[in-house]
């Protein structure tokens, strides 16, 4: 391994490392979102305890820590594709294990969109979303939906061609992000519900009430 790519892997896991969703809900909402239902320092949980105020925030910049990264990698390496892929794993390692929290973190969904958005775009973000949509709605367990978003990434790659390199590479991806997702205790949830208070709560300030 060559010194450029120990220091750059070191540094995308020290990124994937700070629990955004954390600080905010502890310094601006002094709530500590590893006590509060999954434990989890992630940006769902931010939703979960302090609401949109706390979420957004916390999942733009979890998101952006997976794609500006990445976007600096790409550019570092150029067109070479394993160094990209390995700084990928270590944004999504020091989400999960951040040196910050004691190597506890979050399941790293919002961090690997992230990457997802810069490596492939939209489409792969879709399928997500409307996989886990289905998969909420199904089953009614926060991690047990989240598992068929994750997986119709690999069917967003199938469908579209993508090669055997990135193939391997969403798959290793997606198995992780299984690991994650099912070492957590499953959290009830009524997808439709859930978004009908988010509207209702987002549109408050606006309805004068």
């Amino acid at each position: 391994m060559k010194m450029k790519e120990f220091v750059f892997y070191s540094l995308a896991f020290l990124i994937g490392s700070i629990p955004f969703s954390y600080i905010i809900t502890k310094k601006f909402f002094n709530k500590d979102i590893t006590h509060f239902y999954d434990n989890n320092p992630g940006a769902t949980n931010a939703f979960r305890v302090a609401g949109i105020k706390a979420g957004i925030p916390s999942l733009i910049l979890d998101i952006s820590k997976g794609y500006f990264t990445i976007y600096i990698a790409n550019t570092i390496f150029y067109s070479q594709k394993l160094p990209v892929y390995v700084c990928a794993f270590m944004v999504v390692l020091g989400h999960a294990y951040s040196i910050f929290l004691k190597l506890k973190g979050g399941k790293s969904i919002a961090s690997t969109m992230g990457i997802l958005l810069f490596l492939y775009g939209f489409l792969p973000v879709i399928f997500f979303c409307l996989g886990t949509f289905f998969g909420l709605l199904v089953f009614r367990k926060d991690n047990i939906g989240t598992v068929l978003g994750i997986w119709s990434v690999i069917l967003f790659a199938m469908l579209f061609n993508a090669n055997a390199n990135d193939i391997i590479f969403l798959s290793m991806l997606c198995l992780f992000l299984t690991y994650r997702q099912l070492r957590t205790p499953s959290i009830p949830i009524d997808i439709i519900k859930e978004i009908k208070n988010t509207i209702k709560k987002a549109s408050h300030p606006f309805l004068g009430k």
